[in-house]
């Protein structure tokens, strides 16, 4: 009988060292994630960058570290840095679903991580905590479900501000009738993720991008551009597209198109962009376009 009696208090306390162990991993998890971001983020302020980064990472120091000491102020600082994290990704992009995947899915992973947590730290708060937060998340997901769709499909001056989502989609237009052939996100996130960090994803997400495009007469768009460090030669009646190359840093600048011995080149110089925290290079490339065909 009695050994009966003592089995859920020995189930019990493993199960409350496990949630007390996962409060201390997910602790050490947010101060490495924060170092990583306050040491980018010093760098890129002192190139007269955003501060973003910055406050970010100190604030996931400070959530991790006292989540290791054990108190329910690390799941308070967290959960005051997710709402910087979210004001910062509207500022940014507004409501440009595509563009706030690779800002806040990783935030809201790790708010849910947080909650869920949060009773080792504080059991009665942390219960209650846990409820609430648990709803609120929930409530955020579906209301930016909601939204996003309607504000996207809405006239531009009833949109939010969006300071990227003019230039990373492509929307070529006939020059006589002003009617849009096609429209497509362009970047893919190969070498963009949350925190920063690229999750080798070869999807066209649409990216921040900063640079042209040039045209052939054949009717091939040749652009980079965009953080993904790739160029890409777009066919301009459909926007599919043909072919890609990595280049070896980032390619935010426009191709040009010449012509040497009756051969036709496109060249691009691949140089990065601080801003944009693509990588720094001193390349020059080209690249002989095939033969018409006759």
């Amino acid at each position: 009988m009695s050994s009966t009696l003592q089995e859920p208090k020995h189930s019990a306390s493993g199960l409350h060292r496990y949630v007390a162990w996962s409060a201390t991993a997910l602790g050490v998890l947010l101060a490495v994630l924060g170092l990583i971001l306050a040491i980018g983020g010093v760098y890129l302020a002192a190139l007269g960058g955003s501060l973003g980064y910055l406050i970010t990472g100190v604030l996931l120091i400070a959530a991790g570290y006292l989540m290791v000491r054990g108190r329910i102020a690390g799941f308070y600082t967290y959960v005051g840095a997710f709402a910087f994290m979210t004001i910062w990704a509207f500022w940014e992009v507004g409501l440009s679903g595509w563009q706030l995947i690779p800002r806040l899915v990783g935030a809201v992973i790790l708010l849910v991580l947080a909650i869920l947590v949060a009773p080792a730290l504080e059991p009665t708060i942390g219960r209650r905590g846990r409820a609430i937060g648990l709803l609120a998340a929930g409530a955020f997901v579906v209301v930016l479900g909601v939204l996003i769709p309607i504000f996207n499909q809405l006239p531009a001056p009833a949109q939010l501000p969006n300071r990227g989502a003019d230039i990373s989609f492509e929307d070529p237009a006939e020059l006589a009738t002003g009617k849009t052939l096609w429209d497509r996100p362009f970047g893919s996130a190969r070498r963009n993720g949350p925190f920063g960090m690229p999750t080798f994803i070869p999807l066209e997400i649409g990216t921040p991008n900063n640079g042209g495009p040039v045209v052939t007469a054949g009717g091939l768009i040749f652009i980079a551009a965009a953080t993904d460090d790739l160029i890409k030669a777009i066919d301009m009646t459909t926007g599919e597209i043909l072919w890609s190359d990595v280049l070896p840093a980032g390619g935010q600048a426009t191709p040009i198109v010449y012509e040497e011995a009756g051969k036709e080149y496109v060249a691009i110089m691949a140089g990065g962009h601080h801003f944009m925290m693509t990588p720094p290079g001193d390349a020059l490339i080209a690249y002989a376009l095939p033969d018409a065909k006759r």
